[in-house]
């Protein structure tokens, strides 16, 4: 399959500890990116934990799980949602890596295991 042809989902949440997501998107490779990587530039935050956080699949309706099930029963909210749980994300198409401060030798030699486990 060639660049044109692929497609992605994304899932945002409002930071790294939010389990309830605020959007969810599908595009091809360009939209993708441009989610991703706006023309305008990167977030910068002091906090990593309050910047945008995303997942590389869409999220299926589930029964809610942990805090966010006990969050739902307090705020009489339904029982069953799309939450950031194992129980919850769909198939992923899209690999993601964070490799801030990542040294360049480290970087290359996990590049290079990732093209062996494609081509096997």
């Amino acid at each position: 399959m060639g660049l044109p042809d692929w497609r992605g989902e994304l899932t945002f949440f409002a930071s790294n500890r939010s389990t309830i997501p605020t959007d969810e998107i599908q595009g091809n490779f360009d939209e993708i990116c441009s989610k991703l990587a706006p023309n305008e530039g990167p977030t910068v935050a002091n906090d990593k934990q309050n910047v945008t956080y995303f997942l590389p699949t869409l999220l299926k309706k589930a029964p809610l799980v942990g805090r966010t099930k006990e969050a739902a029963v307090r705020q009489g909210r339904s029982l069953e949602g799309k939450q950031r749980s194992a129980n919850h994300v769909t198939t992923a198409n899209l690999i993601v890596l964070d490799l801030d401060g990542v040294p360049g030798n480290t970087f290359k030699t996990n590049i290079r295991g990732l093209k062996r486990a494609i081509d096997s």
